[in-house]
């Protein structure tokens, strides 16, 4: 698993388990950790390692919590800008699950051997 990359991690999920055996509820964690500066993503993974949720759910539970409402529909609306643009690139293979739900995309890679040095025969346009 990813961790979260802050020196203060290992800490700050103990302070978190304290805040929880006083009664602290999930969606005050959750506003705490947005406070000191955690990411959506570092809420997830925080929520996984306190066992607050198994994997499966933890995103679904820190994307829907107080904490996180304001950015929800903006990080909806990018996950469909990116799958709509990346559905009409005709280079990517593009697969979406019946749920509409989870997709992914095989994206080609060049063959290093295809050029002498393995880097590409052109110099990128800027």
């Amino acid at each position: 698993m990813i961790a979260v990359q802050r020196p203060d991690y290992q800490d700050l999920l103990a302070e978190a388990r304290r805040r929880l055996a006083v009664g602290t509820d999930i969606e005050a964690l959750l506003e705490w950790f947005k406070e000191l500066g955690f990411h959506q993503v570092d809420c997830i993974f925080a929520v996984i390692q306190l066992e607050l949720a198994p994997q499966s759910e933890a995103k679904r539970l820190v994307h829907y919590s107080r904490a996180w409402s304001a950015t929800r529909k903006q990080s909806e609306e990018l996950h469909e800008a990116l799958l709509q643009e990346v559905a009409d690139d005709p280079d990517l293979d593009v697969r979406i699950d019946p749920d509409g739900k989870h997709w992914t995309v095989a994206i080609p890679l060049r063959d290093p051997a295809a050029t002498d040095s393995g880097l590409p025969a052109t110099a990128p346009q800027l």
